[in-house]
């Protein structure tokens, strides 16, 4: 059996779709499992245990735009897949996986996943912020109230599953497994790094390090992030102790994490940020003794990789079930009335105070 997971969101999307991928693994032992990915994620995956083949959706460049569709789909065709699983997150990529033929296709009754948190949000305008979404959402409302319940994306799927949006972002993954009548006991993610990325890591720190904490400090929505004083005064508090502080990020992070190393007076500080794969970064990670962080890919990291992490949610909800898995974990989540203003963080606050995140104090996250 050849089976297709899409997943063509962010990194943090894609690791949280890996039980789903893993329990297929379980259910179906001699197939072949394939999963769709954005360009980037792909060192994600590799080494992947349950995953037998990447393939790369690239829809800035080789699969731009109606033609890009065309072109991804006929490879899907090729492929000849029995069922394919589609994650939430891009239309282009239901339309895709539809126009590839494939006999079986199981998507959710939210398939642009703009509107699963819409009940929860204070501020609904800032669900159509962007460009790309005010069409979409428009689009899925008046779809909704002439045609039923479900996404108007859910007509390109054969099996269309609800899900709760309550639940954990895992759970409602594994809840594509339904029509199969498949059991759900994966819950972790797992990430592999080899033998290369632990030398790389190893040269990269050297014999002196020792007792890692990791911090993450980017995001690729800008009201999610702690600020740069507030890392640096941590920073410099946390090398009063025998320990080695990690920065980690990807390369649009780089400009953030120079700026808090500056700031900083730690000797103990080695700023990493862009320096390291998906699968080294989680290498540090698995190092650490703990990982500070954001509502971001890196909390996924931390799952997979078994280490404890503190997450700050400003803007945003662990009732948006994107927290760590386990229980081992410290969330910081404050109250206000203007809580949750957006499902996924925004460029600015609506209310222009940015109180969710100046409220977090050193002290805090300190003790």
């Amino acid at each position: 059996m050849k089976l297709l997971v899409a997943q063509t969101h962010f990194p943090g999307d894609l690791i949280l779709t890996l039980p789903l991928v893993q329990q297929l693994k379980k259910s179906f032992p001699g197939s072949t499992i394939d999963v769709l990915v954005a360009t980037g994620c792909e060192n994600i995956l590799e080494n992947h245990l349950s995953v037998s083949n990447i393939l790369v959706y690239d829809k800035t460049n080789a699969h731009k735009g109606v033609s890009g569709i065309r072109k991804i789909s006929k490879q899907l065709r090729n492929q000849q897949y029995d069922i394919a699983f589609i994650l939430p997150g891009s239309i282009r990529t239901a339309i895709a996986v539809y126009l590839s033929g494939i006999p079986k296709r199981i998507g959710t009754d939210q398939s642009s996943g703009l509107l699963l948190f819409a009940n929860q949000i204070v501020f609904p305008k800032e669900l159509i912020k962007s460009p790309h979404a005010r069409p979409i959402i428009l689009f899925e409302k008046i779809w909704k109230a002439f045609h039923g319940k479900h996404s108007f994306i859910s007509t390109l799927y054969t099996d269309v599953v609800k899900i709760d949006p309550h639940l954990h972002a895992v759970q409602r993954h594994l809840q594509l497994l339904k029509p199969l009548k498949k059991e759900t006991t994966e819950l972790r993610p797992k990430l592999y790094p080899d033998k290369n990325d632990q030398l790389t890591v190893e040269k990269l720190l050297d014999k002196q390090s020792h007792n890692l904490i990791s911090i993450a400090p980017g995001s690729t929505w800008d009201t999610k992030r702690w600020f740069e004083d507030n890392y640096s005064e941590l920073i410099d508090r946390l090398s009063l102790h025998p320990v080695t502080i990690i920065l980690l990020g990807g390369k649009s992070d780089m400009t953030l994490c120079e700026r808090i190393s500056q700031r900083s007076k730690s000797k103990n500080l080695k700023n990493l940020c862009g320096k390291l794969t998906f699968l080294q970064s989680a290498e540090v990670i698995r190092r650490s003794g703990v990982l500070l962080t954001c509502d971001s890919a890196p909390v996924h990291i931390a799952s997979a990789m078994g280490t404890p992490c503190v997450v700050m949610y400003g803007p945003t909800s662990p009732q948006f079930g994107f927290t760590p898995i386990g229980s081992h974990h410290t969330i910081i989540n404050k109250s206000f009335p203007c809580k949750p203003c957006t499902p996924h963080g925004g460029t600015v606050c609506p209310i222009k105070t940015h109180i969710c995140m100046k409220e977090i104090s050193t002290d805090e996250i300190y003790t």
